[in-house]
């Protein structure tokens, strides 16, 4: 009974003398600057921590408890699976709310304010053959391939001699990028391509532009040709009668007065707006317009600039065409197939007027609907002539 009560005691006191940890009393959440940021370069998580890769995700640590020392564990996922690795020492986490960036993680210079406390996430680790044929691409670019990539956190008390279980980021919202590596740009409408030597005539000063693109903002420029330009680069040189930039679409209406122009994305917040004084088109005079794909990294944006089309507006305001546009939108989406499905409409033609689900809708939403047929979000399973 002295031994059973001895060893008893003994468990009892190891109990007791283990710290007390409270995880509702500590949070990681880690903030990615640009969740839209379409282009990833690997050197840009910094492994080496040479401190040169740009800032592109705070962390905010919160204790609302008594200080408690902790380590802390980044990883990138893809699919489920961690590609890279990396955990800090231990150290003791005051009371309080503190805010670092990937930077100052990386190179050691994470400093809890008033203490000599340093957090450096380091011993990192990449492994790119847990997910297949992810080595292979990264290797090719340098960059992320395309698909959805977490920044994952986690935090958990210190133990010696082994490992609790990580508490991970509450806030996933901000912490996942969708990667597309966007590589196209095509002109649709209106004109042709100015090496071609030839030139549309549109029936309205106030014209669609539309292109196709697997990017998502985009700056457009229209520019009038004079009598005496001579090359491509004199028209170029001259004052844009129009210029966006950050506009979120792939159909523009160029404006119907002079007002400036501002632009919204999908939260509502600001993405672009117009640069410069906005002229009228004029009947008779012929246009350059190019189109240029703003591809957002997390340091410097990456631009695509398309061929440079002309058009000549017609003398004299006609009816807007916009069955013509509903043509080249449809040549869009059937392929090759265009022409059999046109041969079942013979005699018919689009009249420029588009339903969804029997209320109208404008451009704008096919223009959508096929932005994501070619991100592939979407797949057209049947096609019906009725």
């Amino acid at each position: 009974m002295k031994i059973l009560f001895s060893v008893l005691l003994s468990f009892l006191l190891f109990v007791a003398v283990q710290p007390v940890y409270s995880q509702g009393d500590i949070t990681v959440d880690l903030r990615l600057f640009n969740t839209e940021t379409q282009v990833f370069y690997v050197g840009d998580i910094d492994p080496a921590g040479l401190g040169n890769a740009p800032t592109y995700f705070d962390l905010t640590l919160t204790n609302t408890g008594d200080p408690q020392q902790i380590i802390l564990r980044f990883e990138l996922r893809v699919n489920g699976e961690s590609i890279a690795e990396a955990e800090s020492d231990p150290f003791t986490l005051p009371t309080g709310t503190f805010v670092f960036t990937n930077n100052q993680l990386n190179t050691g210079t994470a400093v809890i304010p008033g203490t000599t406390e340093e957090i450096e996430l380091k011993n990192y680790s990449l492994d790119f053959d847990r997910v297949e044929n992810l080595k292979s691409q990264i290797l090719a670019t340098g960059k992320l391939p395309s698909g959805s990539f977490e920044f994952w956190i986690g935090w958990q008390p210190y133990q010696t001699g082994g490992t609790g279980q990580w508490v991970p980021d509450p806030n996933l919202n901000d912490n996942i990028l969708t990667i597309t590596n966007p590589t196209t740009l095509e002109p649709l409408y209106p004109g042709n391509r100015v090496s071609e030597n030839l030139l549309m005539e549109v029936p309205s000063p106030y014209p669609y532009f539309l292109w196709q693109s697997d990017a998502s903002l985009f700056n457009l420029t229209v520019i009038k040709k004079y009598p005496g330009d001579a090359s491509i680069q004199d028209v170029l040189s001259h004052e844009p009668v129009l210029k966006i930039e950050g506009y979120p679409q792939l159909v523009f209406q160029y404006p119907t007065d002079s007002s400036p122009l501002t632009f919204y994305g999908q939260t509502g917040n600001q993405v672009g707006q117009s640069v410069g004084p906005i002229r009228m088109l004029e009947p008779g005079a012929t246009y350059y317009w190019f189109v240029q794909a703003v591809i957002q990294t997390v340091s410097n944006d990456i631009i695509l600039n398309s061929d440079v089309y002309q058009f000549k507006v017609a003398s004299g305001e006609q009816t807007p065409g916009t069955e013509n546009l509903v043509s080249i939108y449809l040549q869009q989406i059937l392929g090759d197939q265009f022409d059999q499905y046109m041969q079942l409409l013979d005699g018919f033609s689009p009249t420029g007027n588009l339903y969804l689900n029997g209320a109208p809708v404008d451009l704008n939403m096919l223009a959508e609907f096929i932005s994501k047929l070619n991100n592939q979000k979407i797949e057209i399973q049947n096609i019906t002539v009725e």
